[in-house]
Order: structure tokens, then C-alpha cells, then sequence
């Protein structure tokens, strides 16, 4: 079976309405939990028990081009949120042509992005943080559109939680 990857079939919209462009080459998208959901603990005699933390804090970087016109509407987003504390937005990353999709009912940006300017086209990082998450990481192959409903429920179980769900 042959699969195919390309970075181009990933897309990234912010607040619903933009599409994110101006990627930087190399590692552009990271996506990490903050927290592991299970810390184990292990006991003098050899028992094993592990505690649940229910954070459900996660963080996004992109990482784009100077020149991108991403840099300005997350900039707005930034100053919306410092002046009025209203700058929250859905975040949604897909591959479109995989099944890894993240969908962050809440994201904000956490911080500017370090700043640099040289002879050469520069990077920009954007850190943003982002809660009530539906993940799922997965490949490239070809699904049915069961295994594609199976996928997209059991991604929305930990997001589902909150809502006094489960």
C-alpha cells in the first residue's frame, strides 16, 4: 500500500473565517498537551495506581513566514484579547487528505512571537492556547466513511467530558 503525505493538504483556520498561509519550511504546526492526562504512582510493595488530572489545556505553535498575512490577523487577535479579554476564537488544524484533524473550541494567543529582521526572509512562532480540544491523530490511508465517523466520535469523548457527557 502506498500513502501520500504533503504539507500542503494541511489546513488551519482561525476564528472560522481565515485560512492560515506564509507556512515556514520545515516544522511549521506542533501541537502538544500540557498536561498527561494519567500520572502513575507506585507503591512500596509493587502496586501500581495512577491518578487522572482533568486539565485539558493544550498548545499550538505555528510557525509562519514574516511576510505571511497570518502575522496580521493574529496580531489583532492578540491586542483584541489584551484591550477586551474577548480575543478567544475556534482553532481547527486538518490534513485533508489524512485523518488527523484538532479542533479547539477555545484558542487565544499566548504571547507576540519573537521578532527579527535580516537580509533573509525570517520566521515568526505563534504560541496559542487552547482548551474543550477534539483530537485525533492518525495516518493517510483511505478510509470508509464508518471508520471516518468511528474516528471523528471517539475524537470528541475528552472534549464531550465537560459538558457533563460521560
Amino acid at each position: 500500500m502506498i500513502t501520500t503525505y504533503s504539507p500542503r493538504d494541511v489546513v488551519v483556520t482561525l476564528a472560522g473565517i481565515h485560512s492560515v498561509t506564509g507556512y515556514a519550511e520545515g516544522e511549521f504546526i506542533r501541537i502538544v498537551k500540557d498536561i498527561k492526562p494519567f500520572i502513575k504512582h507506585g507503591s512500596m510493595d509493587g502496586e501500581i495506581a495512577r491518578v487522572y488530572n482533568k486539565d485539558q489545556g493544550w498548545r499550538v505553535e505555528l510557525t509562519i513566514m514574516q511576510s505571511s498575512p497570518t502575522n496580521d490577523i493574529l496580531s489583532m487577535l492578540y491586542n483584541v484579547d489584551i484591550a477586551t479579554r474577548m480575543g478567544k476564537f475556534p482553532l481547527m488544524i486538518k490534513d485533508t487528505k489524512g485523518s488527523t484533524s484538532f479542533l479547539a473550541l477555545t484558542a487565544w494567543v499566548e504571547d507576540l512571537p519573537r521578532v527579527s529582521f535580516s537580509g533573509q526572509l525570517e520566521t515568526r512562532t505563534w504560541i496559542l492556547g487552547c482548551s474543550e480540544v477534539a483530537m485525533n491523530i492518525g495516518g493517510n490511508v483511505d478510509q470508509s466513511l464508518v471508520e471516518q465517523a468511528i474516528l471523528l466520535g471517539s475524537s470528541l469523548l475528552p472534549a464531550l467530558t465537560q459538558f457533563g457527557g460521560f
